[in-house]
């Protein structure tokens, strides 16, 4: 445990570094797996930045996340509905479960199909180490300009 303590706080001072007080509020870890094969997995930018949000809130692998639709909304500049589109699609894709709320807990989101998705693709494309394999990806999709 104290070793993850040490690899956390040296991947924060790397990210004050990097961002400066624009960290201050806290950061999403995404899988660059995610970002490399969004095409690959189906999902529309709009999907993914609201799986993105979702992402954003779910803080502990053991807790469910849970943010209402109006609160991406507001953040994003897009409407509810156009998120609860994203939403449904992202459930259709089965990367997400909705969990139905209760009267006095809202809606939670069960995100181990987008993890079990990822699992997959990175068993199916074995990683090189991350800064290659990113570098690699970005100079084989630029545009020609």
């Amino acid at each position: 445990m104290e070793q993850v303590t040490k690899v956390a706080e040296l991947s924060e001072k790397k990210l004050s570094e990097k961002w400066g007080v624009a960290i201050n509020p806290g950061f999403v870890a995404i899988p660059n797996m995610l970002l490399m094969h969004q095409g690959r997995i189906g999902l529309t930018d709009g999907e993914l930045v609201t799986l993105q949000h979702l992402l954003m809130a779910w803080w502990r692998g053991d807790e469910r996340p849970f943010v209402r639709p109006e609160t991406i909304a507001k953040r994003t500049g897009a409407s509810p509905r156009t998120v609860q589109r994203h939403v449904r699609s992202l459930e259709g894709l089965g990367l997400i479960r909705r969990i139905n709320a209760t009267r006095r807990e809202p809606v939670k989101y069960d995100l181990g199909g987008t993890l079990a998705k990822l699992t997959a693709l990175a068993k199916a494309n074995p990683p090189k180490p991350a800064s290659d394999t990113v570098q690699e990806e970005l100079h084989q999709t630029e545009a020609p300009f």
